[in-house]
């Protein structure tokens, strides 16, 4: 893991936020980088941290942080005034980097609403790299609701009863869409000698309006194509660092660089806690592995030790807030109930240490790195807390390692599996996903996305390629391998010898929920004792669970599960 993970102070409200600082002689502009919002900040977090390492790299101090009710920092995307409070984030951050920092030039490099937030008044920023941004808060909800569309139910957005609006599973509170709605760039004021680099995406020009707004502050502006785009905003899995990007943005700072930081000594500024209110605290913690350290966020009630803590594990790439940030708000509801949590990120997502990117095909998710991370992070929080029973949980393949964590760590007592793809996993799954993500390549559906903009040809080759290996070696995995049935049959005895508890989530459309009455050792695990599940109607293709109503009532079924488990 490279930079410091801390909170901040920003503008009155506390942030997640992380630093970098360059060893030796560094530049004397910091860049300020500024997340786009909700599905587009989730799927594109690691490529952006890899794009603050090359940053760090060039020798720029950078701060990247999450917006205030957004990510791992406090609130809640419908709290009242959030485009004023992210502005002033905005600004804090700025001064922070300028005075604290001791960099004499502040840059800002936004991505979709993040450029929008860094364009408004009273910024003081020197330098605006923008990209994706329009100079129309309006024009950003239409994209939203556009995106909502697109991976709605039966192509319809989904609104709840109170008007917000869920863009794959993150909400656009009615507030918030009204408040972007009402920015209208006219004209951007600018520091003397500012300058602006807009860019494209992909072949697609810079918003006319916008260019417009910076020349009439006098900014110097350049305008560029953004290539990489489509590969930043793909899925977690599949989203790429844009490399060429980077470099043509590193470049055009370089060109604007008034010299060398003064060198100092710097203590970076911030906490390791934060104070969430109603008895709950958070903290940031840094856990030892074997392949690098690992970045985690641990919730705990103030007013009482907790008597049961939760190790919420990633699923895929996603990072440690969950899928639609599911997993922020259930660690504070649960210290709300006295009930522990950390939220971990396994190597290659989040904050940890790990590659930048992914190669297409689930099998990267099941390593023997991924077990050993998951272990120490046992041991860890058991070292921490002892005598204190633990419950693993997680979605598809954080739910896998939590099945894994219950049949074989006897400290954790329970584990909680949402939506696993798998509850054992062998070479053998690699046919299985080649079949699902061939037949996504011959779905109309895919091909329209990656026409909208939604999704590369190179992404769509990348999966086709790693298909097609995997089917190839369909017949050497099935001489390798025993039959799966017999390794559940003894997972479900290593439960049952434990006294571990399970509750097993599968949503509709799951593949695992197919094979509930088919499969003999998905047979034998159910007849286990403590292993109890749980069928949610709702709309098919739910994996990440964004209907908002689905979601609601997994929630309310896991908050009962782990309220009974509580030691009283």
């Amino acid at each position: 893991m490279t930079g410091t993970p801390t909170y901040l102070d920003l503008g009155g409200e506390d942030v997640y936020a992380v630093v970098h600082l360059p060893d030796g002689q560094s530049s004397s502009t910091g860049v300020l980088q500024l997340s786009p919002y909700g599905w587009d900040d989730l799927t594109s977090y690691r490529s952006r941290r890899a794009w603050a390492l090359r940053l760090e790299a060039a020798g720029h101090p950078v701060l990247r942080f999450d917006w205030p009710g957004t990510g791992d920092s406090p609130g809640d995307p419908g709290d009242t005034d959030r485009l004023a409070a992210w502005r002033r984030a905005t600004v804090a951050a700025a001064r922070l980097l300028r005075d604290d920092l001791g960099c004499s030039r502040v840059a800002a490099v936004g991505i979709g609403i993040g450029g929008l937030i860094a364009s408004l008044e009273g910024a003081e920023l020197d330098d605006l790299v923008l990209w994706g941004t329009s100079a129309r808060g309006a024009a950003s909800v239409r994209e939203l609701r556009a995106t909502a569309a697109l991976h709605g139910i039966d192509g319809q957005p989904v609104v709840d009863d109170d008007g917000v609006l869920w863009v794959n599973g993150h909400p656009l509170p009615p507030g918030l869409a009204a408040e972007l709605s009402t920015v209208e760039l006219a004209s951007i004021a600018t520091p003397t000698g500012g300058r602006a680099l807009l860019l494209g995406r992909d072949g697609r020009p810079p918003d006319a309006r916008l260019e417009a707004a910076l020349r009439s502050g006098d900014r110097a502006v350049e305008t560029a194509d953004g290539v990489g785009w489509s590969d930043l905003l793909a899925d977690p899995q599949f989203s790429r660092s844009p490399t060429t990007t980077a470099d043509l943005v590193a470049s055009w700072l370089a060109a604007g660089a008034t010299g060398q930081r003064a060198q100092r000594d710097v203590i970076v500024p911030g906490r390791t806690h934060v104070d969430l209110g109603s008895g709950i605290h958070e903290s940031v913690l840094t856990l030892a592995v074997p392949g690098g350290p690992l970045s985690a966020i641990r919730t705990d009630p103030v007013n009482e030790p907790a008597g049961l803590f939760v190790v919420l594990l990633n699923g895929g790439a996603l990072r440690r807030i969950g899928p639609n940030r599911m997993y922020v708000d259930a660690a504070r509801r649960w210290a709300a109930a006295g009930i522990g949590t950390v939220r971990v990120d396994l190597p290659g997502t989040g904050d940890s240490a790990g590659p930048d990117h992914w190669l297409p095909g689930d099998e990267v998710f099941y390593t023997a790195e991924m077990e050993a991370a998951m272990t120490a992070t046992l041991d860890a929080l058991a070292a921490q807390q002892p005598g204190s029973p633990l419950v693993a949980a997680g979605l598809c393949s954080g739910a896998y390692w939590s099945f894994v964590a219950a049949a074989q760590h006897e400290r954790v007592t329970g584990a909680v599996l949402l939506n696993p793809r798998v509850l054992v996993w062998s070479p053998r799954q690699r046919a299985d996903e080649s079949s699902r993500e061939l037949s996504k390549l011959r779905s109309a559906e895919t091909w329209r996305n990656v026409l909208r903009g939604g999704s590369s040809f190179g992404k769509a080759a990348r999966v086709a390629a790693a298909a097609a290996r995997r089917a190839g070696g369909r017949l050497t995995d099935r001489l390798r391998r025993r039959p799966a049935a017999g390794e559940l049959g003894v997972a479900a005895d290593r439960l049952s010898s434990a006294g571990a508890e399970v509750l097993l989530v599968l949503t509709p459309g799951e593949p695992l929920r197919a094979r509930l009455g088919t499969d003999p050792g998905l047979a034998a695990l159910l007849v286990t004792p403590g292993v109890g599940r749980l069928l949610p109607d709702g709309p098919t293709d739910a994996h990440t669970m964004a209907p908002p109503d689905l979601r609601r009532g997994v929630e309310r079924a896991v908050d009962e599960w782990l309220l009974a488990r509580r030691p009283r």
